[in-house]
């Protein structure tokens, strides 16, 4: 407002002392306004230019920043798939060696349970032919009480039949007919028991 102000005093005192002048002076000073104006008008246009210009590069960087983000949530999905990855690979080394120790825990145990397995056969094998010879020497016992009582009641039934042979020939002898003299020189047969 100073500066209009300050252009019209001298306008106005130019007009009054020299018409022709007055109206150069304006015609200058128009000139100026248009020169200033176009000059206003070139800097909006450059500073409007400038504007569109750090406009794009503030979109494109808007834009770089979206994709670096993706690119970062990429990464952390990638970082957490790997860390996940890596705890599955843990976990599964893990279970692995489980599996191992109770592989190793079960042959352990099947090889006592084997071992054990196998005493109780030899002890009840080894019982079993115990009783086997403990069985065989009484049946060898039996039958040679069997053979001893045998023996006995043959030799018995032998003087038995020896005695029954002896009495048997004693009573054939005493019963076989014996032939008597006669007094008139004559023979005869009686029977009768021999003493």
């Amino acid at each position: 407002m100073s500066d209009s102000n300050d252009l019209e005093a001298p306008c106005s005192g130019l007009v009054a002392r020299d018409p022709a002048r007055a109206l150069s002076s304006i015609e200058i000073q128009k000139q100026a306004f248009v020169a200033l104006g176009a000059e206003l008008t070139r800097i909006l246009g450059d500073l409007s230019r400038k504007v569109s210009d750090v406009s794009e590069r503030l979109r494109d960087a808007e834009l770089e920043i979206v994709r670096r983000k993706r690119e970062l949530e990429d990464l952390h999905k990638i970082e957490v798939s790997a860390e996940t990855l890596g705890r599955l690979r843990e976990e599964q080394r893990l279970e692995r060696e489980n599996l191992e120790r109770l592989r190793e825990e079960h042959g352990r145990v099947r090889e006592t349970e084997q071992a054990e397995a196998r005493r109780r056969f030899e002890e009840e094998l080894q019982s079993l032919r115990k009783r086997a010879m403990e069985r065989l020497e009484a049946s060898e016992q039996e039958l040679k009480r069997r053979e001893e009582t045998l023996s006995v009641r043959e030799r018995e039934a032998a003087r038995l039949l020896g005695e029954v042979e002896a009495l048997l020939a004693r009573i054939a002898v005493r019963s076989r007919p014996t032939v008597v003299t006669t007094p008139d020189g004559g023979s005869r047969e009686e029977k009768g028991w021999v003493q």
